[in-house]
């Protein structure tokens, strides 16, 4: 079975993988990080979570990382820092330029179950241990040409925000052709920012065909 690297976004845990971690962990061998909450309020910026898992765990050991938000940045810049990065990168609403006005949210009010109804608590509870700074730093980045260097083949997950407009979704991303050409956009219906919570089901679906389909 492939070996996963599952890591949250911006003041989130672990916890955010919950709705799918059962038959996630039929398919591979997974790991969920939890980032140091003792030592984030000094992380100003993405590259110091990348530092820190890069000095926690071996990446090289992984055949997929799937980072949610933030968690995708920072995999994004672990890139740079580890030579010959091996893992196929999965990205799980994590933006690669600053994002249209179309994503600035987080769930769907009619997706109002009770993980969903989770989220702004957690996110309220954890943020006190991330840096002020942090939050400007993330959205100053632009990662087009960091992906567009890689040369390789990644995957990213967006949720419609219930447009039902896969084609909308691709539009409102407004990345040039060559960040197209290079990363494969899997848009999750009747979702926002959390779609492996908001819809487990299709997020499922669509990560059981990537891990199936490129560990062989």
């Amino acid at each position: 079975m492939p070996k996963v690297l599952f890591l949250p976004g911006y003041a989130c845990t672990s916890q955010i993988w919950q709705s799918i971690r059962e038959n996630i962990d039929s398919i591979c061998s997974a790991t969920y990080i939890d980032w140091p909450t003792h030592i984030t309020p000094n992380f100003h910026q993405a590259d110091d979570f990348a530092n820190w898992l890069n000095s926690s765990i071996d990446p090289e050991q992984y055949d997929f990382i799937i980072g949610h938000s933030m968690g995708g940045v920072v995999t994004l810049r672990l890139t740079e820092i580890v030579e010959k990065f091996k893992p196929t990168i999965i990205l799980m609403e994590s933006f690669l330029t600053s994002p249209s006005p179309f994503f600035q949210n987080l769930i769907l009010n009619q997706a109002a179950s009770a993980p969903s109804l989770a989220i702004p608590e957690m996110l309220a509870q954890n943020k006190i241990h991330y840096s002020s700074k942090l939050g400007e730093s993330l959205r100053k980045l632009d990662l087009s040409q960091t992906v567009i260097h890689q040369k390789k083949k990644m995957v990213a997950f967006y949720g419609d925000r219930g447009s039902g407009s896969p084609e909308r979704v691709q539009k409102e991303l407004q990345w040039p052709d060559a960040l197209f050409s290079c990363v494969d956009v899997t848009v999750v219906p009747n979702a926002c920012h959390f779609p492996m919570v908001e819809n487990p089901a299709a997020t499922m679906n669509g990560l059981k065909n990537i891990l199936e389909s490129e560990f062989k």
